[in-house]
């Protein structure tokens, strides 16, 4: 991968709930999470003011407080709103193989966060 040198970092706010491949909520409750995280994710991605691009490497990293175990693929479901979101403010195109490599996760122990913070990275690609 050749990067351009253009990256944007995303940082869900503190308390932001989070959805994991573990979730086993009723369906609408599991609907109303993924509406409110992407509108979060999307007010995120306009402050941002990331300009249109074809290709993008996004990495997201789990900032934990402790060094507890953790499968950071859990928060695929999480990271999907995010990659979900920049397409939906016109960033990308779409989010097909074409135009996004990733999500891959990045777990990060002993951070100084009071509760697990999700920060989803974007980087063009040439």
């Amino acid at each position: 991968m050749e990067y351009t040198g253009r990256m944007w970092t995303i940082t869900l706010p503190d308390g932001t709930p989070l959805l994991s491949m573990n979730d086993r909520r009723h369906h609408m409750a599991q609907a109303a999470a993924t509406r409110q995280l992407m509108e979060t994710f999307r007010w995120l991605v306009r402050q941002q003011h990331i300009p249109h691009l074809e290709r993008v490497h996004v990495v997201f990293y789990l900032l934990q407080p402790d060094h507890r175990r953790r499968d950071p693929a859990n928060w695929m479901a999480t990271a999907k709103v995010g990659v979900d979101a920049i397409v939906r403010e016109g960033v990308l195109k779409d989010d097909d193989h074409r135009h996004v490599t990733g999500p891959d996760p990045r777990l990060i122990p002993g951070m100084p966060s009071p509760a697990l913070r999700f920060v989803l990275r974007i980087r063009e690609l040439e």
